[in-house]
């Protein structure tokens, strides 16, 4: 993952120690060389009682332009009187000096109408004068992804296709070719005799968008395959979105319990959509 790789162990250590506190804590790991990329270790006692693995596709223009979203903060954060998590898609040519001002107005007559102003449908009724503002600077889509008060606007950069299936399809087979590639860290981990074992994936827009793109907008709709060939993990993770405040959200599988929804602060789970 090159230079990038400490941001995501970080933020991963972070979601992994969100979910399983107060019992444990994970960390970044500081080995020289390096070998696992998390130790998880026991609150009470002190003693290592888990390792974590992380990995992530990028694609670096649209990398780049998520950094810029993530290092600027919550450009948009809350509507008063208003409700719901807003999801706003915007294309990397997305000039923040420049179109901030148009977009807040848009989304808060988005949020107040309760509407979805999406250009990537035909014919959405999207009105001419908001079309025209939409596409002057590069904003695709705002659409309600689930359930808040004060209204919550989050900024991606927009997914590359047209059509997103409401499920996603191809998993196993995505994960089969992840275990092939990373066999080195596939081998730490089946090697381990510690009571946890953690690999944790993120996805971005590299990652197919048959499993991309009904992760990140539909993510209160749960995969419906249980993975196959990973026996040797107790803790499955996919990172679905990175969103302008440092939070983010993934997808779980437990063996014992199945999919479910995980935010990074652990303070809500997302409403199934």
């Amino acid at each position: 993952m090159g230079d990038k790789s400490k941001f995501y162990e970080e933020l991963s250590a972070r979601v992994i120690s969100s979910y399983l506190m107060p019992r444990v804590h994970a960390e970044v790991a500081n080995f020289q060389p390096p070998e696992e990329d998390i130790e998880i270790f026991d609150i009470a006692t002190g003693a290592k009682v888990g390792l974590g693995e992380v990995k992530a596709q990028l694609d670096e223009k649209s990398e780049a332009f998520s950094a810029e979203i993530i290092k600027r903060g919550r450009t948009i954060s809350e509507i008063p009187d208003a409700d719901g998590i807003w999801d706003v898609r915007v294309k990397t040519r997305f000039h923040f000096q420049n179109s901030l001002k148009d977009l807040e107005r848009i989304c808060e007559y988005a949020v107040r109408a309760n509407i979805a102003l999406d250009l990537r449908i035909q014919n959405s009724g999207v009105d001419d004068e908001i079309s025209n503002v939409m596409k002057k600077h590069g904003i695709a889509s705002i659409t309600r992804i689930g359930e808040a008060s004060p209204a919550k606007i989050f900024l991606h950069v927009e997914s590359k296709g047209g059509f997103i299936p409401d499920e996603v399809t191809g998993l196993q087979d995505w994960l089969n070719e992840h275990i092939a590639i990373y066999s080195n860290s596939i081998k730490r981990l089946s090697g381990s005799t510690l009571s946890q074992r953690h690999l944790f994936i993120w996805l971005s827009d590299a990652t197919p968008s048959q499993i991309r793109d009904p992760a990140r907008f539909h993510p209160g709709r749960l995969p419906s395959i249980e993975p196959k060939g990973i026996d040797f993990l107790t803790h499955l993770w996919l990172g679905l979105s990175i969103w302008q405040d440092g939070e983010c959200i993934a997808w779980l599988f437990e063996p014992n319990r199945g999919w479910q929804l995980v935010t990074s602060n652990q303070m809500a789970f997302f409403k199934t959509l």
